[in-house]
Parts: structure tokens; sequence; C-alpha cells
């Protein structure tokens, strides 16, 4: 048995001392990896993932251990790959390696609300709670023990067909007969073509196929068959599809965003959407109500998610962009009033890169510009807001911090408000972060503190 109780089943083979053919020397050990997923907050990711120790950092949260499987000598893991983990509330694929090539892939829960990495060995302890993992080898064969003797049988396995969203990518579980083995490699196939790096859970009842794999695949419905190692047969159909209505979770915050866009040659504004992955669903609308909103703006999807808003004549519009990713739909509404001439502070401008958030979190977001004036308050209000929904504003830049005071945000009904004050001249990244429904939503607005001082050199850091 591994130190985790799973049994191993190897080949053991038995030699005479006289015999004339001598082993093969250069035969690598079989070697296992056992590890547990593990939980750190968001507040911790730095001094997790950005740290000289990382690697050391993170064998010692998933408690991972590696050794020969016969001989339970330790050996060194070697490689910690923490590319995928990102520095916002998800669930991010690490992989643990050997020097030998020996490989198992554990989840870090990235978590907002989750702060213990101040004390390591405290997390550790926490973190041994979880589901351990335990590396399928490339000859080894990971099986359970079969029903005991007492008569406390295994219920019969009930293939299921599974549904596999394009748009909500995830490794997919299909139960199978812990009495049974399956081979590590070559024993799964969907549509006839074998699929690799699937991976069985440790307690042996469940086979996970890679999202990988089923990334690749167009829509619609494809048989798959596993094949134990008795040579016997599980059948099931796996379905691709966009999202699931059914699941998909619905109504996110929206936040109140009023542009005016004045009616001059080549004037645009883009509505900046950061985070889309390659499988999102992104669509764009003019919703404004009434018989001329149609005729007020015209708008065109970018390749990179982005919506381009142009001006046609004067008047009142409104522009939805709606965007499906992660189980989740994203919502940004503008309301728009195209003006025949400057007036007053209306001057457009759009966000240049350099002015955007460079990371983002399993949900596309909104990137905004907003200018304030230095000691004046500017209200910043989201509605359809849930009414047990988590509502924080803040500034991750500590020197930037000390130039917006941020008031206490104010919940009514289905709308929250936060009051801002600039203090002094200068630029601020604000974020605002609702959590409901189990989904976390971003928006991150550029402030500009106007205090009449500014010059176009200085604008042109961030603006165009």
């Amino acid at each position: 048995k591994t130190p985790n109780g799973t049994e191993v089943t190897v080949n053991v083979t038995v030699t005479d001392e006289n015999d004339d053919k001598k082993p093969d020397d250069t035969t690598k050990p079989e070697e296992t990896i056992s590890a547990n997923n593990f939980k750190v907050g968001v507040n911790d990711f730095d001094k997790i993932f950005n740290d000289p120790n990382t690697p050391d950092i993170v064998k010692k949260l998933s408690n991972a251990k590696a050794y020969e499987t016969l001989l339970k000598t330790p050996v060194p893991i070697t490689k910690v790959d923490t590319s995928q983990v990102k520095k916002e509330p998800g669930t991010y694929p690490v992989t643990l390696t050997t020097d030998q090539g020996t490989s198992t892939k554990i989840n870090v829960i990235v978590d907002g609300d989750w702060d213990t990495i101040g004390d390591i060995d405290k997390a550790s302890e926490e973190n041994k709670t979880s589901e351990t993992i335990k590396n399928p080898t490339a000859k080894e064969l990971v099986k359970v023990a079969p029903p005991t003797a007492t008569g406390e049988g295994v219920s019969e396995i009930k293939p299921e067909d599974i549904i596999f969203e394009k748009t909500n990518p995830q490794d997919k579980p299909e139960p199978i007969d812990p009495t049974k083995t399956v081979p590590p490699t070559g024993a799964l196939t969907i549509n006839g073509v074998t699929v690799s790096n699937y991976y069985v859970s440790s307690d042996g009842k469940t086979l996970y196929i890679p999202k990988e794999h089923l990334s690749l695949m167009e829509k619609g419905t494809y048989p798959a068959v596993l094949t134990y190692a008795d040579g016997t047969a599980q059948k099931f159909n796996v379905t691709i599809i966009e999202y699931d209505e059914k699941t998909l979770v619905k109504n996110p915050p929206l936040f109140s965003m009023y542009k005016e866009i004045v009616l001059k040659k080549k004037n645009t504004f883009t509505v900046n959407l950061k985070g889309i992955s390659d499988y999102a669903v992104v669509t764009s609308k003019i919703s404004g109500k009434g018989k001329n909103a149609k005729k007020v703006v015209k708008i065109k999807q970018q390749q990179n998610g982005d919506v381009l808003i142009t001006p046609r004549k004067a008047g009142k519009s409104q522009v939805t962009c709606k965007i499906i990713q992660n189980g989740a739909e994203y919502k940004v509404v503008v309301d728009i009033k195209v003006l025949r001439q400057y007036k007053g502070t209306s001057k457009n401008y759009n966000l240049k890169p350099a002015g955007l958030v460079k990371t983002s979190g399993e949900l596309p977001e909104f990137n905004v510009y907003k200018r304030i004036v230095k000691g004046k308050k500017t209200k910043i209000k989201f509605t359809k807001v849930a009414t047990d929904a988590k509502v924080k504003f803040y500034v991750a830049n500590k020197k930037e911090a000390k130039s917006l005071k941020i008031g206490k945000t104010k919940r009514k009904g289905k709308t929250a408000t936060c009051t801002i004050t600039g203090k002094k001249k200068g630029w601020v990244h604000l974020t605002a972060e609702i959590t409901q429904n189990g989904k976390t939503y971003y928006t991150r607005l550029l402030v500009r503190i106007d205090d009449k001082t500014w010059t176009k050199k200085q604008l042109k850091k961030y603006l165009k």
C-alpha cells in the first residue's frame, strides 16, 4: 500500500542467480507521487507564486511526496509547474514532476476569503484534509481493494453521458467500477480517437477526461468507450455544447456607465473587455429604446472581444455587450449620448493598452476610464446586485491609494453605490469586486483626478 492507503499492483520477475541473462541495469524504477489539492488566498498569491521558493512552498502546501513504487525509497520532486495559476478566485492545475519524468496533476483553489499563508506550517496542516491525488505511472496499474468478505459489495456502476461546455471547460468525471483496473494509457476512446492524459481518482471510483482534449472537439454527440484491463468495456456518450442554458449563472451585476461621444470623423469609443477566453460566446447589440436608437451609433465586434462604437448622428442610444464564459453571463451596458460638438469636458478619450489591467479572473473584466474632479464627490453605481452579494471597492497600489478616498458602499435594494473623492492629482486604478451566485465579477476603473493642471503629455500616458 502507498502512504495514502492506495494499493498498487506491480509485476515482479523472479530469476535464477545462475541465469546467464542479467537484468538490464538501465531499467528505470517505477515512481509514485502523492499530493493533495490545496487552497490559498488571493491576498497570499504573491507570497506563494511570485517567490523564489515557490516550488518548495507548493510542495509543502500540497504535502507532496515522491518515492520508488517498489522499494518506497524517496525521490525528489524537481519541477513544479504553476504557470496556469492566476491571482483571481478559481481552480487551477499545478503539475509536479520528478527528474525521471514521472508527473501528477493537482488543483490549487484560489479563494478570496482564505488567509493562512502567513504560517506555511499551519496552511499545510489545514490542507491535509484535501483530496489526495496519486499519479498513474506509465507502467503501474492503480487498483483499489475488492469488496470485503462481509458482503459490503460495490453498487453496480451506471455509465453517465457527459455534457461538456466549451465556454466552461473543465475535466469531466465519469463513474467507473472500482473493482476493476483502468490501464494508465490507451484505455479510453471518444469517437474512435484515443484520449491521452485521462486520470483516475484516488478511490478508483471516477475517471476524469481532460478538458484539453474535449475543448478541441466540435459541437455534437460522440460515442465513448472505456476498456478495463480485463477486456470488459464501459460505453457512454460525450456531448459537446457551447453552454448549458439550465445551469448558466445569469443576472450579473451591471456597472452604470454613461458616455458622451462627439459626432466627428474617425471619432470612436471602445468598450474594453479583458480576460475573454478563446471559447467564450461574445455578442453585442444596440439595445437603446426608440426608433432612432439604431441610427445614432453603429457597432463592430473586435476579434479580441472589444466593441467599437462609432457615432452616426446626434441623439441617444444604448449598447449591450454579453459574454458567456465559465458557466456564467457577463454584461456591460453603455448609455450613449452623441453630441454635435464638444461641450465642456466631454472630449472623447479611449484607454491605451498601457491603461488596461494586465491580469484577469475567471470572467471577463470591463476596463473603463473615469475622470473625476479633485475635492468633489463622485458616485460609482452598480445595479442588479444580489441582496447577499459581497461588494468591495479597493485600490491595490498603495501609492495610488493615497490619492483617492473611498467611502462606504451603500446598498438599496439591488443597487450598490460607492462615493469616491479625489484627494490629489494623479492616476488611480480602482477595482470594483462583486461576488454573487458563486461567481466573482470585476470592473477596473482608471480614475484620473483632475485639478485642471493636466498637460497633453500627461494625458497621453494612458489615453488616446
